[in-house]
């Protein structure tokens, strides 16, 4: 069995990649704030699919939260997913 000598660098880039394979938005969005390298539109990626997350949960109020930090990159999905299921008006008003 071979040993590891030498030092170890952390690959961040190699880990936001196989977290975003594994589905894993929570942990990317922690590992692009965390340290240097993580650009917006990686940033904005991981809170859309976060805001989908909640979405797919009907939980609207998270939702909305998650897809303003998003930067609204998909308006059409919001308001499709408002509007298919009946998303109290309430919720959103307050979230503005």
């Amino acid at each position: 069995m071979a040993k590891l000598t030498g030092s170890f660098t952390f690959r961040r880039d190699l880990a936001v990649a196989l977290r975003k394979k594994l589905g894993d938005w929570f942990r990317v969005v922690q590992l692009l704030k965390t340290g240097s390298g993580g650009d917006d539109v990686q940033l904005e990626e991981a809170w859309n699919a976060i805001g989908d997350y909640y979405a797919d949960r009907q939980k609207w109020c998270v939702f909305i939260t998650r897809k303003r930090q998003g930067c609204w990159a998909s308006v059409e999905a919001v308001l499709h997913h408002m509007i298919n299921a009946s998303v109290p008006f309430v919720c959103y008003m307050i979230q503005l």
